[in-house]
């Protein structure tokens, strides 16, 4: 009997968090702060409650406070969280490359409306295909 691996997706949210648990400070060319294990489990944690599967997945990189950003390419937007993994807080970037207008927002991540706020805009510009 052989025992069946579901494959995970390369952007699993899960999969790219849990490749920063190694890091550690300096990693920026001896700059740069590693994101606390604490910090990792609590955003796993509150992706896993909040963020819809059937939304489309980050990119998910590692900044140089120690916190995390999650990037995605929807139609003619470019979209940016930026999170900070000890305040539990976020800002929220929208960029249309055509018109050039942007759009920032606080986030409070402890929160489910923000969580609301930010799958639904998900939502919303990754079914705009104008």
């Amino acid at each position: 009997m052989t025992q069946q691996t579901k494959a995970l997706h390369p952007l699993d949210i899960t999969l790219q968090l849990d490749d920063f648990r190694d890091m550690q400070d300096g990693w920026l060319d001896g700059d740069g702060f590693a994101p606390s294990h604490a910090g990792i489990d609590w955003l796993v944690g509150m992706f896993s409650q909040h963020y819809l599967h059937e939304l489309p997945l980050p990119h998910i990189y590692p900044t140089p406070q120690g916190g995390i950003r999650a990037e995605w390419s929807l139609s003619h937007n470019e979209v940016s969280i930026e999170i900070d993994l000890q305040n539990h807080t976020a800002e929220w970037h929208l960029l249309n490359v055509n018109t050039h207008q942007s759009e920032i927002q606080e986030l409070n991540l402890d929160e489910d409306h923000a969580w609301d706020w930010t799958t639904k805009k998900i939502r919303q510009l990754s079914c705009n295909h104008s």
